[in-house]
């Protein structure tokens, strides 16, 4: 099941944007030039998603890409998050994000944006919001609002992809406040 990008963000353990520095055998070496959650050392080790025929990596894992990484520690292994979901191409400084459509009412995909702007957008979700219910029953996730009203203002108007991600989740789950 291909999760949201809300989701996404929410579940990973480690949001990081860098390089490949080396590939080999489903697992790559990763620099860390940002991390947008967690606490990450310079060079992390990658485990690559299975592949399957609805979701595929964009291009085989080479040193040089630039990606940005939602990840999961699964038994002292870093882990890709929801397959193509998680690891997102760097390329030409913006993000594609394949799934998910710019506006409610224009279903056209993919929402691609400026990399800056998708990170700043993403790091200030994950420290407004936080992911509440159980994700196994459907209708029960809901996010939990922890900054003021205050702060959620200040996160709509930093830019258009905050303001996305704010009218995406306030139309499609329950928003409660702490």
């Amino acid at each position: 099941m291909i999760r949201p990008i809300e989701y996404v963000a929410s579940v990973a353990d480690l949001i990081v944007n860098g390089e490949i520095v080396a590939a080999a055998n489903g697992v790559y070496l990763f620099k860390v030039d940002e991390t947008l959650k967690g606490k990450s050392a310079a060079v992390i080790r990658v485990q690559q998603f299975n592949e399957w025929t609805c979701d595929i990596r964009y291009a085989k894992a080479a040193k040089g890409q630039r990606l940005i990484l939602f990840l999961k520690k699964v038994n002292d292994q870093l882990e890709i998050v929801n397959g193509s979901t998680g690891e997102i191409p760097l390329i030409n400084d913006s993000v594609t994000l394949t799934y998910e459509s710019y506006s409610p009412t224009n279903y056209t995909r993919p929402y691609q944006l400026n990399a800056k702007e998708f990170s700043e957008g993403i790091k200030g979700f994950i420290n407004l919001f936080a992911l509440t219910g159980n994700n196994k029953e459907p209708g029960s996730v809901c996010f939990r609002q922890n900054g003021s009203d205050g702060e959620l203002q200040k996160f709509i108007a930093g830019n258009s992809f905050s303001k996305w991600m704010y009218e995406k989740v306030q139309r499609n789950y329950t928003i409660v406040k702490s």
